[in-house]
């Protein structure tokens, strides 16, 4: 575990820089929207097309915002987990010697 906090303390642990397998569904849905928003962006121009980006670009802001406080309230309730499990029945913490 130590190493572990090393290497996030270092910024050389990252939890969102992760691979995809191909052909899973996730894989497939990827390459779906792809193709459809290259499609779509196909048949669009001007003032549609530039409005079209926006709304994509709006999405994946929002999309991101929404990964981060995942993150955040899945590294807490992780957090309360390793807590609780040191706790002693009082609420006291249980000596951390094994």
């Amino acid at each position: 575990m130590y190493k572990t906090i090393q290497a996030l303390y270092h910024g050389n642990l990252s939890f969102t820089d992760t691979d995809y397998k191909r052909g899973t569904p996730y894989a497939k849905d990827i390459k779906e929207l792809a193709d459809l928003e290259a499609a779509l962006l196909e048949t669009l121009e001007g003032p549609q097309r530039a409005q079209f980006e926006r709304f994509v670009q709006c999405q994946m802001e929002l999309s991101s915002i929404e990964a981060e406080a995942d993150f955040i309230a899945g590294y807490r309730a992780g957090t309360r987990l390793a807590l609780e499990a040191w706790q002693d029945g009082d609420g006291g913490f249980s000596s951390f010697m094994l």
